[in-house]
């Protein structure tokens, strides 16, 4: 499993010019989406189309690579892995910030509802599995992760 923060302009560049890490992701059918919803009482202080465009260019980079996205709703990611479950995986220690345990919550979250197995992430960040991704919140960042599969 692995985790990634990607800029929009980041995701627009490789979107463009075939870069990483649109190129690494073609071998990778599923991607995982935080969902993004606009709530008025968060709007204030960013961009909040940014997100969606985001969005926008995932879709458009899974078509690319024949990859099927699912999305999910930050909260329930959240709600269901908790710091401390992340914890207990071991995975704390490999997450370096809130955007990358973020995407790890979405893959267990995933990866629990369709009764497959938790990897371990003992081999380290990047080793096999398909992506998923979130797209990070209202700041305009994604989080991508790779699940095992």
């Amino acid at each position: 499993m692995s985790a990634h923060s990607l800029t929009y302009d980041q995701m627009l560049k490789a979107m463009a010019f075939d870069g990483e890490p649109i190129r690494s992701w073609q071998k990778y059918k599923l991607w995982i989406v935080e969902d993004y919803r606009v709530y008025p009482w968060a709007a204030i202080g960013f961009n909040a189309v940014l997100p969606a465009r985001l969005l926008g260019a995932l879709e458009v980079a899974a078509l690319r690579v024949g990859a099927q996205i699912v999305y999910q709703m930050a909260g329930l990611a959240k709600q269901f892995m908790d710091d401390d479950k992340l914890r207990t995986l071991g995975w704390w220690p490999q997450l370096k910030n809130g955007h990358e345990r973020d995407a790890a919550r979405h893959a267990a979250y995933f990866l629990i509802r369709q009764r497959m197995p938790l990897p371990s992430l003992s081999l380290g960040l990047g080793e096999g599995g398909s992506y998923g991704c979130s797209h990070g919140g209202a700041r305009g960042r994604g989080n991508v992760k790779r699940r095992g599969t």
